[in-house]
């Protein structure tokens, strides 16, 4: 077995990613028209999934589309390839030639698309245009600001914002079903007073709770109990020692729990920025921390980022004390 296999074959989140629509977990007026644009039609429109969030189902979407239509397709990180010369030496053949399976369905994805050039989405604007009847583009990215407007204009735009009330209360049981399943699956042991209490302070970001799960009850026994309660949730604490530009704590904070970088922006956005009432740092704390989220999705080493991130912010709080 190749070492990719392997490697699948024990990490949860690749296991049990969703090989079919039915299986993710997203809102129903999300969903809903892309199956009906898959088993109807048996065609999508260009499509564009933006998400704040890693970890959303952005990536478990498009691989669904492709793998129900029996698509061909050609996937491009565009974090590394973000130049014109792709779109002429990549997606300009691809879309021309005739399909390998003689399949009418092919698919151009681009992966973090928000990182391409701004000379690469001038050529891609034109390709999607004159070739949509060839082939269908879905891009997907973190940051919609960061892909034109003209390219934007060509797609059908799904934002995953996730964290409408009503939403929530849909996605949030689906969640808690979907993570059921693969404890079950896996042999694990666990209280479900305790995963639904988990699963609603780390909503929505479906594959941080099934990582942190599986690193949890791996060093446990299998066991899912309030342990994982304690160790892997921002609590109050957290927010006054920002507040209080007490960064060594913060930091200390952090990797003492093993917190991951991801919800960290959006934790101190929800609840760390009410706190502040000195307006002359609000603004600058806001503008600092949406700074950091976006790197988040760009750098190497996303505990540094956040480190960083953290620095920043406390000083700002400390210099207005």
């Amino acid at each position: 077995m190749a070492f990719d296999d392997l490697m699948n074959e024990h990490v949860w989140v690749q296991k049990y990613r969703p090989q079919s629509l039915d299986e993710i977990v997203l809102p129903k007026h999300i969903i809903d028209p892309i199956k009906q644009y898959v088993r109807e039609k048996g065609k999508i429109p260009h499509l564009l999934f933006t998400s704040i969030l890693p970890g959303s189902g952005k990536s478990s979407l498009a691989n669904s589309i492709i793998n129900e239509l029996g698509a061909e397709y050609l996937k491009i990180n565009a974090s590394s390839d973000n130049g014109i010369a792709v779109v002429r030496d990549q997606i300009e053949p691809f879309a021309t030639r005739s399909s390998l399976f003689g399949s009418s369905n092919k698919i151009i994805w681009l992966d973090e698309a928000d990182r391409t050039s701004a000379a690469m989405q001038d050529g891609l604007r034109g390709v999607m245009e004159e070739y949509s009847s060839e082939v269908s583009f879905i891009l997907t990215g973190n940051n919609k600001n960061g892909i034109s407007e003209p390219v934007q204009d060509r797609c059908e735009i799904h934002d995953f914002n996730l964290d409408n009330a009503d939403i929530k209360k849909e996605i949030i049981i689906k969640i808690i079903k979907r993570v059921k399943f693969i404890l079950d699956s896996e042999g694990v042991t666990y209280d479900m007073d305790i995963l639904m209490k988990f699963v609603d302070k780390n909503y929505p970001r479906f594959r941080n709770i099934i990582s942190t799960i599986q690193k949890y009850v791996t060093g446990n026994g299998m066991i899912l109990d309030a342990g994982i309660l304690r160790t892997t949730t921002i609590d109050e604490s957290f927010y006054d020692l920002i507040l209080a530009g007490n960064f060594t704590s913060a930091k200390e904070f952090i990797l003492k729990n093993g917190i991951q970088a991801d919800p960290v922006y959006t934790d101190l956005y929800k609840h760390c920025l009410p706190k502040i009432t000195d307006k002359s740092v609000y603004a600058p704390f806001l503008i600092t921390l949406n700074r950091y989220q976006v790197q988040n999705s760009q750098v190497m080493d996303k505990e540094l980022n956040l480190v960083a991130g953290l620095l920043e912010l406390c000083a700002l709080c400390k210099n207005k004390k």
